[in-house]
């Protein structure tokens, strides 16, 4: 049974550093996380006692429930150092797919604005010299912003200007709890939730957004789960009623084969034809399509208040 606070946790944990060990710290704590906080909801919590303090115990711990979250979205986590040494590989996580590509994680309280090219790429770059990824087509950096503003427009700019653009994704930590809690709740698979990440815009809370509605709306009008009968081959769902009329005449006869979709919805195929619809308008727009975005997808965003 979890904890209620991180301090109840941290107290029995002990010290967190880069120490080496299955006795270690870090490796209790990471140990603990795994075996009892399967809920978002728990490891919410966890995060926002953590970013109410600035304590050095404080901020390590957040690096690694960021990275705990990854498993809920069922990557393969590997946790990255608290401190970086010289020639060390600096990253915050690497969350890998069964699917294959790896997201490699950059966590940062506020957008900073830096006239360089984005970090995340660098260190990308660096993995791909030392063999721990094939090359850029395996890897996705993503910015996770703990506080953000309403607009990344700083970190955006960055990303846009950069070669790499098309590999590098920015996502608030609450947008990502709302992947998590729809993954917990079976509305989303993990094969969701890499195509979300690996969209076509820098920018991915505005796509969360969308799925977050999609996958609740179709949990709203799909029936209640049946159970599946005894054979092996799956259900071919059919498309939902689109009249009240059609609805009552389903209802009204009796003894006929059940059309309506069953289990939980599959969000793959939609989610796919989003991604080729923003790369068609990478394609046509070009040069303008930061203002393009900002201008279709306005009314998603200052729907955020982060």
């Amino acid at each position: 049974m979890s904890a209620t606070s991180i301090d109840e946790v941290l107290a029995l944990i002990g010290h967190l550093d880069d120490a080496p060990g299955d006795g270690s710290g870090r490796e209790k704590f990471r140990r603990y996380l795994r075996d009892n906080v399967t809920d978002p909801e728990v490891l919410q919590v966890y995060v926002n006692q953590c970013l109410a303090r600035s304590e050095e115990r404080y901020v390590r711990a957040l690096q690694d429930l960021i990275n705990h979250l990854g498993r809920l979205l069922e990557f393969e986590v590997t946790f990255g150092p608290y401190e970086w040494l010289p020639g060390q590989i600096a990253f915050n996580g690497r969350w890998k797919s069964t699917w294959g590509p790896n997201i490699i994680i950059e966590i940062r309280k506020r957008e900073v604005y830096s006239p360089y090219r984005p970090t995340l790429s660098r260190v990308i770059e660096q993995m791909i010299d030392e063999g721990e990824i094939a090359g850029w087509h395996l890897a996705v950096g993503l910015y996770v912003i703990a506080r953000p503003r309403v607009h990344f427009t700083h970190l955006e700019k960055a990303i846009l200007e950069h070669v790499q653009a098309h590999q590098l994704r920015i996502a608030s930590l609450d947008s990502l709890f709302i992947l998590a809690a729809l993954k917990h709740r079976d509305l989303l698979s993990h094969q969701d939730v890499l195509t979300v990440l690996r969209s076509s815009s820098p920018t991915t809370n505005w796509l969360i957004e969308l799925v977050s509605r999609l996958a609740q709306r179709q949990a709203a009008e799909g029936p209640a789960a049946q159970p599946l009968p005894d054979h092996e081959e799956p259900l071919v769902a059919a498309e939902p009623a689109s009249q009240k009329g059609d609805d009552r005449a389903e209802e009204e006869s009796e003894g006929q084969p059940d059309e309506e979709p069953r289990g939980e919805p599959e969000l793959a195929g939609e989610l796919e034809r989003i991604a080729e619809e923003l790369v068609r308008v990478f394609a046509c727009f070009g040069d303008c399509l930061a203002d393009s975005l900002e201008a279709i997808f306005t009314s998603g965003r200052d729907s955020e208040d982060l």
